[in-house]
């Protein structure tokens, strides 16, 4: 039988309505939300709801345009390690699920949601964007999808990593977003289709770059910290080649080493300080030149990734605390902890093709689920490498042969 705490309800209608009354307005007022909706106005009975994963506020936005549902969350299974977070989760019908691990459990409570008539919110990508495009997506959903046999629906959302990224913290820019709903396919459309076409199908449907949205928008961002958070990303610098050496203030982004300088304009876009400095226009370039440039490394010879690492691991009353201290590796095969756990001889290695995307927090610290031990967070000295650390891991992940994750 199911243990009733892994078993998850549907959301308190009451209260979810409630909160979005007062969200809804909330979201128009501060970040110019719009939403375009008319493609799936009235539609009622048990759906799959896909959406595209920008920053922080997509759920919210999303639940925006379903005015007249309660969407039932897939939402990572670190958010419930906090007990008072939890409760509130559960209040609100969210179905917890391993990030980046299969999850049989999860699976079992979409079922079930989808057969008590409701309406299941999935970011297929798993995770919020690191630049502004979308991050490899599993084709996991295809199979899904063509299983529960309703109806896809999309909330396909723009604005959001600009408004608030998942590096930025608690500092947004007041700017634009924008969501517009569809519907993806029919249930007699993916019985004539395999898996991976209906796959590729929900893949272009979330497919964005809110960099070329903006482009075409030409939205006025306001904030007094629009560089918040990007020193979080930008491990690299293109001028002086420094790594972890980049700071911010304001609408600034500053290399400690060589004094090469961004300045992030009101339209979200990055320019030259001085004309000497030298810089991307975008986050999205610069991240995508940070994984050219590890390519080149790869071509030259054996790569190996090492820092010594603080590891802590969850506590009785649902907060991390320090369990031990290790070295970190990662070469294109795997990544490995070797160090200490409450005392004792500690080691765990995860080959890269088991792990389509590391979690973990930008600015300080990444995640690895051992499945008797748990969530393990692994803190570096210097917490503006754990972009690197992400970047490396899921790149060795995106070329493995026989990956063995495909959720």
């Amino acid at each position: 039988m199911e243990k009733q705490e892994n078993r998850s309800h549907p959301p308190c209608r009451w209260g979810y309505r409630g909160a979005m009354a007062v969200i809804r307005p909330m979201l128009r007022w501060v970040f110019h939300m719009r939403v375009e909706n008319q493609a799936t106005q009235g539609f009622e009975g048990p759906a799959v709801l896909v959406m595209n994963h920008q920053g922080l506020l997509d759920f919210l936005l999303a639940a925006a345009a379903f005015p007249q549902r309660e969407i039932s969350y897939v939402g990572s299974q670190r958010y419930f390690q906090n007990p008072r977070l939890a409760r509130l989760l559960r209040w609100l019908g969210v179905i917890p699920k391993l990030q980046f691990y299969p999850d049989a459990g999860a699976i079992k409570n979409i079922m079930r949601r989808i057969k008590e008539g409701g309406l299941v919110g999935i970011f297929p990508a798993g995770q919020t964007s690191m630049s502004g495009v979308p991050g490899a997506v599993g084709p996991g959903i295809g199979r899904l999808c063509r299983k529960l046999k309703v109806p896809v629906l999309c909330a396909h959302i723009n604005g959001s990593f600009l408004s608030l990224s998942r590096h930025s913290g608690t500092q947004f820019s007041r700017g634009a977003c924008v969501v517009r709903t569809s519907v993806v396919l029919t249930p007699d459309q993916m019985a004539a289709m395999t898996d991976e076409q209906v796959f590729e199908a929900i893949r272009a449907a979330i497919d964005y770059d809110d960099y070329a949205w903006q482009q075409q928008e030409q939205a006025k961002f306001r904030g007094k910290h629009r560089a918040a958070g990007y020193e979080k990303l930008c491990y690299r610098c293109p001028r002086c080649g420094a790594e972890c050496s980049y700071r911010t203030k304001g609408d600034r982004l500053f290399c400690e080493s060589c004094g090469n300088e961004a300045v992030v304009e009101e339209s979200m876009f990055l320019r030259p300080a001085k004309e000497d400095c030298r810089v991307f226009s975008t986050l999205r370039d610069w991240y995508a030149w940070q994984e050219e440039e590890l390519r080149a490394q790869l071509e030259q010879g054996p790569f190996r990734m090492e820092d010594p690492v603080e590891l802590r691991r969850l506590g009785p009353k649902g907060k991390f605390i320090p369990a031990g201290q290790g070295t970190m590796t990662l070469t294109p095969e795997a990544i490995c902890y070797e160090g200490r756990l409450d005392g004792q001889p500690f080691r765990y290695e995860v080959p890269n093709r088991a792990l389509p995307g590391l979690m973990g927090t930008t600015g300080s610290h990444f995640e690895l689920h051992h499945p008797q031990q748990g969530a393990l967070r692994f803190y570096p000295r210097d917490g503006r490498k754990v972009a690197k650390w992400k970047q490396c891991q899921e790149y060795f992940f995106s070329i493995s042969e026989n990956k063995t994750n495909l959720d």
